[in-house]
Order: C-alpha cells, then sequence, then structure tokens
C-alpha cells in the first residue's frame, strides 16, 4: 500500500504556510519546465485576507470552482497580457464574487 505521509498534500495549518506550500508547488512546476513562474499562492492569500466569505477549497488543498477560476484568471493574464477584469466570461461563479477574483488576480 502508499504510504499516505508520501503521496498526500501536506495539512495546511495556518494562511502563511498555504500561501507558501502554493507558491513553492507553481514555482517548481515553473522552474522544471522553464515557465514563467506565477503568484497564485499570494493571490489565494489575498483572497483569503479581503474576502474570507470566498470559499476557494473542495476540500482541504484542492480549489473549488471560485478557485479554478481565481487560477484561470491568473493564467490568463499571464499569457496574453491582457486583464481579467476585462473579461465578460465568469463561468459558473456568482458575478459579485467573479469580479472580486477577476480584479485580485490582478
Amino acid at each position: 500500500s502508499i504510504e499516505k505521509d508520501k503521496c498526500c498534500s501536506p495539512v495546511l495549518e495556518n494562511l502563511e504556510q498555504e500561501f507558501n506550500v502554493i507558491n513553492e508547488s507553481y514555482n517548481l512546476v515553473a522552474k522544471e519546465n522553464d515557465l514563467i513562474e506565477s503568484n497564485n499562492g499570494t493571490k489565494y492569500f489575498e483572497v483569503r485576507t479581503k474576502f474570507p466569505e470566498i470559499e476557494l477549497y473542495e476540500d482541504e488543498s484542492h480549489p473549488n470552482e471560485n478557485g479554478a477560476f481565481l487560477n484561470a484568471c491568473i493564467f490568463y493574464q499571464m499569457l496574453t497580457d491582457k486583464k481579467a477584469s476585462d473579461l465578460i466570461y465568469n463561468g459558473e461563479i456568482e458575478p459579485k464574487t467573479a469580479e472580486k477574483l477577476k480584479k485580485i488576480a490582478e
């Protein structure tokens, strides 16, 4: 059987640890694949501190629709050099929530 501590994400105990784990993960992928580093952890931290009512996770570590939407907005801006806040598309996200996430992605 697979040992849980060798295959699962760490239990996040506070916002600072969450922010660091997310940034470290994205930065490792960027470094290993010669990609631009993103600041997803910083943006998650910003949402969690400015808008704690917006849930970003479906469980302890995986993004829900809001978290996935925030990630998409961040990557949209990185890939296109366009502002996510100019997008009309909100997906299945409540419009006011989508607008907040788009602004934070900038």
